[in-house]
């Protein structure tokens, strides 16, 4: 496991804490949101996504960065590198 999985994974054990606590009400919005280290609009975008996955059975995994996952686009092909390797640029 990688370090962005591992942060993602403890930002979504602590969103589900947050998430808890505001349903329960012993925080607001703002309060969750500002502990998460974001705006009001993205906790109640989070949670919306949050509660139509559960009922779904998806819950936390549908809050998953899928971009963790995937190769940058900006990384160069292997076959680029290797080409760079043999012929590189004459000064």
């Amino acid at each position: 496991m990688d370090v962005a999985q591992r942060q993602q994974d403890r930002r979504l054990e602590v969103f589900e804490d947050m998430c808890t606590m505001w349903s329960e009400r012993c925080l607001t919005q703002a309060q969750a949101a500002e502990m998460l280290g974001d705006c009001k609009r993205t906790f109640r975008r989070w949670g919306e996504r949050y509660r139509e996955e559960e009922s779904e059975g998806g819950g936390v995994e549908a809050l998953r960065d899928r971009r963790v996952s995937r190769a940058s686009c900006r990384a160069p092909k292997p076959e680029t590198s290797i080409m760079c390797w043999i012929c590189p640029k004459s000064r």
